[in-house]
Formats: C-alpha cells, sequence, structure tokens
C-alpha cells in the first residue's frame, strides 16, 4: 500500500470526476501487454517528448527501475490504497477501446479486479504524474518537469487518438536565418520542400546558438518567402511541442541545452542534414538511431587541398576525416550532394542525390575588372589568390587575417566586407566588381560559382571543378 499522504491526495485531485460507469476489463480493447511490454520504457505523458523512458520518483524510489512493470505495480499499490482510477476509452458502435490508462488496466488486472471504472467517449481526460517537480530518465538521472494535472482538451484528444507519437531529429549546424554557405542554404530548401511530406513528426535541432537577427524586416520577407505555407515551431519549453506545426525547431541555446540533448536521445530515428567536421557526443551517443547523414563536402578531399596547392597549414574549422568515416560507418544511408565521386565511395554504399540551384536573377554582365571572393576562407577555397589585385572580399575578416598571420599574405589591394547573409543580394547585385574569384580546389558542388553567374558576374573556375563540364569547354 501506499502511504504517502499527498501523492493520493494528488491522484485523487486527478480523478475527482465521477466514472461514467463500470464496464469489464474484458470488454476494452488495446490495453494487454506481453511480457516485453512491460519491460519496455514508459512513456509518461503523449506529446510531451521529453517524459518517453521516465517514471515519477515515487515510482523510483519504490522500484529502482525504469519500466512499464513498475509503474504497473505502483499503480496497483495505490489501488489497494482504496484509490480509484478510471480509464479512458471510446465506445464507437459497441466496439470499445482504451485511449489512455493502460497501465491502470494492468494493474486492475494483476489485482483481479473485472468490473472497473471508466470514463466513455470524453472530450478532455485528466492527467497529471507527479506532484514532484522532477521526473527520473533510464539513467537513474533527474529531469526537471512542471508538477502540474489537468485535462487533455480537445486539440490534445486529437493528438492521443493518433497512435504515432513518435517523432525523428534533423540534425543540423546552421539553417533558417544561420546561413553562412552552400550547406545552410540546402538545410533551407529541405525545410521549403520536405517536412510536410513526412509521415513521422520532425524536429529540427540546430547545434548551434541562436544569434540575433541583423536585419529583422529583410528576414520576415525572406521567410515569408522561402517557408511560405509552412507551419515552423520553435521550441524553448516543453509545452511548445503542444501545438500543431509542420516542423519543430530547436537551438542549442544554454539555457535549454539538456533539454535539447533530451529530445535528440528521446528520437526514433536521427538524420543528420549537415553535421560538424570534428566528433560531436551528441552523435556518437545516438549512433544506434543514425538512420542518414547527407555529406556535403568531402573531408579528406578537403583536407588534401593544402598539399595539392603546397601549403603546410591548411584552414579547415577542425575537420578529421577519422570522424567523417565514423559517422559513415554508422549511418543506415548516406546521401552525398556533390557532382564528382569521392573516397568515400570506394568504400561503401552512397545515395547520390546532386544539389541543385535555380536560376532566378539571370542578370546581364556586369563590366568591372575587379575581383570578388565571396566565400568561406579555408584552404580549399583559395582565398590568397585574389592577393595584389584590385578586389573585394565579403567574408569573416578574422578568417582572411589567418592567412596574413600564417603566410604574410597582405591583401593590400583588398577591400574586406563582414558577410553576412542578408547583405548577400545587394553584394551580389552590386557593380563594383564584375568578376568571381571561384576557383577552389575539390570544389563538392559549388553554390557561389551558379550563383556568381546568375547575378551577371564572370567566374574564374579551377580545372578540379566539374571535370565533365570545364574539360569538355
Amino acid at each position: 500500500m501506499i502511504i504517502d499522504v499527498k501523492k493520493l491526495n494528488y491522484v485523487k485531485r486527478i480523478y475527482r470526476r465521477k466514472p461514467d460507469k463500470f464496464i469489464k476489463l474484458s470488454e476494452i480493447q488495446g490495453w494487454k501487454r506481453d511480457e516485453e511490454g512491460f519491460a519496455d520504457l514508459p512513456h509518461l505523458n503523449h506529446g510531451k517528448k521529453r517524459r518517453v523512458g521516465t517514471v515519477c520518483p515515487c515510482v523510483y524510489k519504490k522500484y529502482n527501475e525504469v519500466t512499464n512493470r513498475a509503474i504497473v505495480n505502483y499503480i496497483s499499490e495505490l489501488l489497494e490504497s482504496d484509490i480509484s482510477i478510471p480509464l479512458s476509452i471510446i465506445d464507437v458502435e459497441g466496439v470499445i477501446s482504451m485511449i489512455d490508462g493502460v497501465h491502470s488496466a494492468l494493474a486492475y488486472d494483476k489485482l483481479g479486479i473485472t468490473e472497473v471504472p471508466v470514463y466513455i467517449n470524453s472530450k478532455s481526460l485528466p492527467f497529471g504524474v507527479c506532484y514532484k517537480d522532477y521526473a527520473i530518465d533510464r539513467n537513474g538521472n533527474k529531469i526537471k518537469v512542471n508538477p502540474v494535472s489537468g485535462r487533455y482538451e480537445s486539440k490534445r484528444m486529437k493528438k492521443l487518438l493518433n497512435p504515432n507519437d513518435e517523432y525523428d531529429v534533423y540534425y543540423t549546424t546552421g539553417g533558417l536565418h544561420f546561413v553562412g554557405g552552400g550547406s545552410d542554404i540546402w538545410v533551407n530548401n529541405w525545410i521549403e520542400l520536405i517536412p510536410k511530406k513526412l509521415k513521422v513528426t520532425p524536429v529540427l535541432c540546430i547545434d548551434r546558438i541562436k544569434i540575433p537577427l541583423d536585419n529583422k524586416h529583410w528576414y520576415s520577407e525572406y521567410y515569408n518567402n522561402k517557408f511560405k505555407g509552412i507551419k515552423i515551431v520553435e521550441i524553448n519549453k516543453e509545452s511548445d511541442f503542444d501545438k500543431d506545426a509542420d516542423l519543430y525547431v530547436m537551438w542549442a541555446r544554454p539555457e535549454i541545452k539538456d533539454f535539447f540533448i533530451e529530445v535528440v536521445n528521446n528520437c526514433r530515428r536521427l538524420n543528420i542534414l549537415h553535421g560538424y567536421y570534428r566528433p560531436k557526443d551528441i552523435i556518437v551517443k545516438n549512433f544506434q538511431k543514425l538512420y542518414s547523414a547527407v555529406i556535403h563536402v568531402s573531408i579528406e578531399e578537403s583536407l588534401n587541398a593544402g598539399w595539392l596547392l603546397g601549403l603546410p597549414k591548411i584552414q579547415h574549422f577542425s575537420g578529421t576525416i577519422d570522424w567523417e568515416k565514423e559517422v559513415t560507418k554508422h549511418a543506415k544511408h548516406v546521401i552525398w550532394i556533390g557532382v564528382d565521386k569521392i573516397p568515400l565511395h570506394n568504400e561503401r554504399e552512397i545515395i547520390d542525390i546532386p544539389n541543385y540551384y535555380v536560376f532566378d536573377n539571370n542578370l546581364p554582365i556586369v563590366e568591372s575588372d575587379v575581383v570578388a571572393f565571396a566565400s568561406r576562407c579555408e584552404t580549399r577555397k583559395c582565398p590568397h589568390f585574389i592577393d595584389g589585385w584590385d578586389s573585394l572580399a565579403f567574408t569573416n575578416p578574422s578568417d582572411l587575417w589567418w592567412w596574413t598571420k600564417n603566410y604574410g599574405v597582405k591583401f593590400e589591394k583588398t577591400k574586406v566586407t563582414q558577410y553576412r547573409f542578408s547583405s548577400l543580394d545587394n553584394f551580389n547585385k552590386s557593380k563594383r566588381w564584375g568578376i568571381s574569384h571561384s576557383s577552389f580546389v575539390n570544389e563538392p558542388f559549388g553554390y557561389s560559382i551558379f550563383q556568381a553567374v546568375d547575378y551577371g558576374k564572370i567566374p574564374i573556375l579551377n580545372s578540379y571543378w566539374c571535370k565533365d563540364i570545364v574539360m569538355n569547354r
């Protein structure tokens, strides 16, 4: 029996409404579980993603395990303590099915109670877990929760009637207003085209601190045009998951970092839209769920750019070949968005889905011999090529100065402007320059190359790029 008076009163308050009637437990469908089901991780509070695989501290203290069996045993003791817990059922033309209360039904069955109280076809259902402000996860860790009780209203009832309560995580390092390169534009294209076609709820987890909008008006127009008709809900707290959305989005903001990790850890499948080029614990811990990994650049070829250029020091933002191999080894599907084959093609099966560019500007050629560099300053982009030429650099100044520090490249004839995605269109339309430094080494696709042509700039190309096109001209 349970002697915690506060717990008993909490449960009584949740189920203070009298049951509609008593019926035979055997007449209800959908509550029986086999031994495997008893040993499974519980799913407390439908729609509360971070509570998958948790129990209330009262259950854990008594049984020291996080299983459905532990919950059933605890509810059995509640019932023996003169507590009545009605089951929520739906009766459609005489077919009676369970909506909520599986653990309670199993507890009644364990005690040999055959006549059970029920709520029938209710527009709202009672809910509550514990009066304490935390739950216990599968590892015995405390998870902060809001110790409330109340009712599932009609909107939430609709969710409960949907048996597919799982969600998939789509992990990325950028997207939405954080666009630092072609991979982030690719992610935004994915947001525009894919989420509404998915059968399982998608959660886009952007593993980056959310930066402020540098131009709110510009981004408002960009969002309205790019993501028109797509309902995006940003997740800052658990209850945000109760809102209807085509796509849920989470940023790894410091104040919700633990929540961010829990959401990734509890997903059905993990899909990497664009990942970091170095080991990340959040990916390692979920290798067993890694369903797909999209590769935007070959780390091996990118690191080899220094050798091709005769540069002993390289700038590639902490990339490692071993990490690329480890991720692609664990992913069930590996997707390459580049044009030419890469070394990974010799190691495992790869799905080739080349990137694309839509020419929607088609501006006339700009008559100017000023060269512009509008890319990140990693080694394979060869920013030092513009040294000594009348030029513009639309990039991160500190990355450009890396070349001055390590190779003495002075860029004395180069005017540098801080890159901002909201300013990219104006920079590309500028008549101050007419030639694009696009002579990149081991370039996988070349979004900025197509973009230069679209804006009326003449690109200087490297023979390494798109060999089937360049070598045949």
